[in-house]
């Protein structure tokens, strides 16, 4: 007698890709011991770690299958025609990943003494399991590796400025403590410059937010040019930029902020028309920390010097210590 709870039959049973193959009369047994559960959007169908004794055939929707590796959660999608919760029927394990719905889903459950009934029963039923595990197991692999990776790069990006290619403030909130301590630890100094394009509000609006743009990225490749490889350079605010210069000392890191701010100058920017823009200047306040104090203790240090010298006429380095 077919189970009346279910809106399937037997010919529908056989269109699933793990039973493509079998004659209906070879899975009707299976209608009376199904159950059909339907999802909306965002419900969970497994919990990670959660006893499961069902394995779920798709016939409708999608469900999204959050695992977690190294620390990150890789992401892969099983739509109609797939299945899950194969691998803890199997080993009578927990779940090892959350199952939860994408979109409105029907699944048919099997329990797991009919999963193995129907191995025993239907040769075409463990040769498509067996080809949808294998299948599965590499093509997975491929899904979870471009997962993590692309989150990797999420991750990356998010702490990188996008008109500039500097780091943001995202990293400096990170990095800044340790490079604080890793000073205190070595018991040696680090320069800090902090910079402002001189004038640059009035840049933007006499010639444009786009060599506005261009002057950014041209200083941010200066910068860059005209550091070490172990230094970092933060895109701090709007024009302005922070240079960390771990092990450097008073007269290197003047001497380098007063490199920087000679290159800035010799800049040659174009307009939107490819003219020649005039070129631009920078204001750079310079101090040196040993690692003492609150973290931006030595960025507060740097901006006063840099009020300095903005205040004592720009285009100018200054160096200030407390």
């Amino acid at each position: 007698m077919a189970n009346s709870l279910i809106s399937i039959n037997a010919e529908q049973l056989v269109e699933h890709e793990l039973l493509r193959g079998e004659s209906p009369a070879a899975v009707e047994w299976l209608l009376d011991s199904m159950e059909e559960r339907r999802l909306q959007s965002g419900d969970v169908l497994l919990e990670t770690g959660e006893e499961n004794k069902r394995f779920y055939l798709i016939f409708e929707g999608s469900v999204r299958v959050e695992l977690e590796v190294e620390g990150k959660i890789a992401i892969t999608e099983l739509t109609a025609g797939g299945c899950v919760g194969e691998l803890s029927v199997l080993d009578e394990k927990g779940s090892a990943a959350h199952v939860v719905a994408d979109q409105p889903t029907m699944l048919m459950a099997i329990k797991r003494e009919d999963v193995w009934r129907l191995i025993n029963r239907s040769h075409i039923f463990a040769r498509n399991l067996l080809h949808t595990l294998s299948s599965r197991v590499r093509n997975d692999n491929d899904s979870l590796g471009e997962s993590l990776l692309l989150q990797r790069r999420c991750e990356e990006s998010s702490r990188i400025d996008f008109l500039t290619g500097l780091f943001n403030r995202r990293w400096l909130d990170e990095m800044l403590p340790r490079l604080v301590e890793r000073s205190m630890t070595g018991n040696s100094s680090m320069g800090l410059m902090l910079l402002d394009i001189d004038h640059f509000k009035n840049y933007n609006d006499s010639y444009g937010h786009l060599a506005g743009d261009e002057a950014l990225r041209m200083v941010a490749a200066t910068i860059i040019n005209h550091i070490r490889p172990t230094d970092s350079a933060v895109r701090y605010g709007g024009e302005e930029f922070l240079v960390l210069l771990p092990e450097t000392g008073k007269d290197d890191a003047v001497a380098g902020a007063e490199r920087i701010r000679q290159a800035i100058g010799e800049l040659s920017i174009k307009g939107e028309d490819g003219n020649r823009l005039p070129g631009i200047s920078i204001s750079i306040g310079v101090t040196t920390t040993n690692g003492g104090g609150q973290d931006r203790e030595g960025i507060a240090i740097a901006d006063r010097a840099l009020y300095q010298a903005k205040s004592s006429g720009r285009d100018r380095v200054v160096f200030y210590n407390k």
